[in-house]
């Protein structure tokens, strides 16, 4: 029993500490994003909205991680480590003050954040309590991704184009 619930400490250590990297690069680049979206008044208070939530969300696994006692270094998952890899190499390359690119970039984070998520759920090994604040935040991540494409529908926002090389 004991050896069982170690498992499964370990494990959602593991997957939090995923959750708290992918929250980290949503913020940065939603904190890109508004810096080119600065003329922009209708996407900047959706990107100040989309940090506040992803600030509150990064909380919320930090203090989850700290009730399980489970070690922040997110450098032990190679998840965790191939997501910052890209990431690091997307900031080296964005250097435009587009706001098409800022937020198809934001589109893309949120998805893979999104996707991060869903595989997250799937864990057998998560406390109940561990799966519900994931499920939680995946439903508003389904939520942002809807404002995304009401975004992309309206005012032709997006170019798939420019998520990868921006």
């Amino acid at each position: 029993m004991i050896f069982q619930y170690q498992k499964k400490a370990r494990k959602a250590v593991e997957v939090l500490n995923d959750l708290v990297m992918i929250q980290n690069e949503r913020l940065a680049g939603y904190h890109l994003a508004l810096e080119s979206a600065n003329d922009e008044p209708q996407y900047s208070s959706t990107i100040k909205r989309f940090i506040d939530e992803g600030l509150e969300y990064k909380y919320q696994l930090i203090r989850k991680l700290r009730q399980i006692d489970g070690d922040m270094d997110q450098s032990k998952t190679l998840p965790g480590r191939l997501y910052k890899v890209w990431g690091d190499l997307k900031k080296k390359f964005t250097r435009s003050a587009n706001p098409r690119a800022a937020m198809a970039s934001c589109q893309y984070n949120e998805m893979i954040a999104l996707h991060v998520a869903n595989a997250a759920m799937l864990e057998s090994n998560l406390n109940p309590e561990v799966r519900t604040l994931i499920e939680q935040q995946e439903a508003v991540l389904r939520g942002n991704m809807d404002v995304f494409r009401t975004y992309s529908g309206m005012h032709h926002l997006l170019d798939p184009a420019l998520m990868y090389f921006n």
